[in-house]
């Protein structure tokens, strides 16, 4: 809960005891987990008030916070003061694009990345699905295979939902014996979907 959060770190300042990087990052995530934005700016600006020095840590902590409470402007701006961005901080760009901005700003966004990991993929990838543009799912999930990254469980739960929305039993056979050879005790998400897959088909 951000608040018992808030009212712990409060406890620990009364005590004498000073915040590192650690706890302001962690603040700063129990604003993400909450979509906090309101505490997440208090925290901000504490950070700021207080002249904590922000390394990359903390800058990547800012830039998540504001895109998953929905702020892709001030995400935005945390982002391009970061000297260094690592392939961390243009991933929680990319997923602030995806749940609060356009699919084509999130692509535009995707196609600049100069490095990206199986998160970015699986963001891009279940952005489509959720948009319904289930083709342009299955395409980047094979171009990301072409790259020779591998799906993960959350790959193949978004590429089994976009074979149940448009029907496509073939793709999802296939996914099927993926999963059967390569997916050991498969988690209950997966085999949800598995289902899904074939009922929809």
């Amino acid at each position: 809960d951000t608040r018992e959060a808030c009212a712990l770190f409060g406890e620990m300042r009364r005590q004498g005891f000073w915040e590192d990087k650690f706890t302001l990052a962690s603040l700063l995530l129990a604003c993400s987990q909450e979509e906090n934005l309101e505490i997440g700016r208090l925290v901000h600006c504490h950070i700021l008030v207080s002249g904590s020095r922000v390394d990359l840590i903390l800058e990547s902590a800012l830039v998540d916070m504001y895109g998953k409470c929905g702020d892709l402007w001030m995400a935005r701006r945390c982002f391009e003061m970061m000297p260094i961005k690592s392939v961390v901080s243009w991933t929680s760009m990319l997923c602030a694009q995806t749940k609060h901005g356009s699919v084509d700003a999130a692509r535009c966004w995707f196609d600049h990345m100069p490095e990206r990991n199986i998160v970015s993929w699986n963001a891009m990838i279940s952005c489509y699905v959720q948009r319904g543009q289930c083709h342009e799912a299955l395409d980047l999930c094979n171009q990301m295979q072409s790259q020779g990254l591998a799906p993960d469980e959350i790959t193949l739960v978004a590429v089994l939902s976009a074979c149940g929305r448009i029907g496509d039993l073939t793709v999802g056979k296939t996914v099927h014996l993926y999963i059967r050879d390569n997916i050991y005790n498969p988690d209950v998400s997966l085999v949800n979907s598995l289902l899904d897959m074939y009922a929809k088909c």
